[in-house]
C-alpha cells in the first residue's frame, strides 16, 4: 500500500495483487513444439494453466506463430531423417514413406477354401473358373462393354 499526501490529506492507494501477466519465451515455445508436444503438454512445460495457454494462443499472434513454426520444424526434421533412412535402403522407412506420401496401401488378399453354407458351392472353384474366364475372354468382354475389375491381376492364377 502506498500513502501519499495531497492537499494536506492522506491518500492511500492499494496496489493490485496477483500474478504478473505471463509473457512466453517464444524461442522456448518453438523448441518445445518442435519436439512434438501437444498443447496441453506445452502448457505444462511452460508452467502455465491450459486456459492461460489457450488465451495467449488466441490473442498473441507471435505466440501462436512460434507454436506453428516449431511444429513445422519438428515435422521437417523427422521427415528428413525418415527420407534419409529410406534412401539408405531401410525398407521399413521406404514403405512407410510411400504409404504416407505416395498413397501406397496394402490390399487384403481374400482366400476362400470353404464350401458356402447356403448353396453348398465350392467358392474356390467358382473363383478359379471366373478368373480363368476373365483371362481367356477379357478382351472380348471389354469390347462388348463389360466393365472389368480394376485389380484384375489379383485373379490371375499362379
Amino acid at each position: 500500500m502506498t500513502i501519499t499526501i495531497k492537499d494536506n490529506k492522506q491518500v492511500s492507494k492499494v496496489k493490485k495483487k496477483g500474478r504478473p501477466k505471463w509473457k512466453p519465451d517464444l524461442k522456448k515455445v518453438a523448441e518445445l513444439a518442435a519436439n512434438g508436444l501437444t498443447n496441453d503438454q506445452l502448457a505444462t512445460a511452460l508452467g502455465v494453466s491450459e486456459s492461460t495457454f489457450y488465451e495467449n494462443q488466441a490473442s498473441f499472434t507471435e505466440f501462436a506463430d512460434a507454436i506453428k513454426k516449431g511444429r513445422a520444424i519438428g515435422i521437417s526434421t523427422i521427415s528428413n531423417a525418415l527420407f534419409e533412412k529410406a534412401k539408405e535402403g531401410n525398407v521399413v522407412a521406404q514403405i512407410f514413406f510411400l504409404k504416407c506420401k505416395a498413397g501406397w496401401r496394402e490390399r487384403e488378399a481374400y482366400t476362400f477354401d470353404a464350401i458356402d453354407d447356403k448353396t453348398g458351392c465350392d467358392v474356390q472353384a467358382v473363383l478359379s473358373t471366373f478368373a480363368h474366364t476373365i483371362m481367356k475372354h477379357g478382351p472380348t468382354l471389354k469390347k462388348i462393354g463389360v466393365t472389368m475389375p480394376s485389380d484384375i491381376d489379383t485373379f490371375k492364377e499362379s
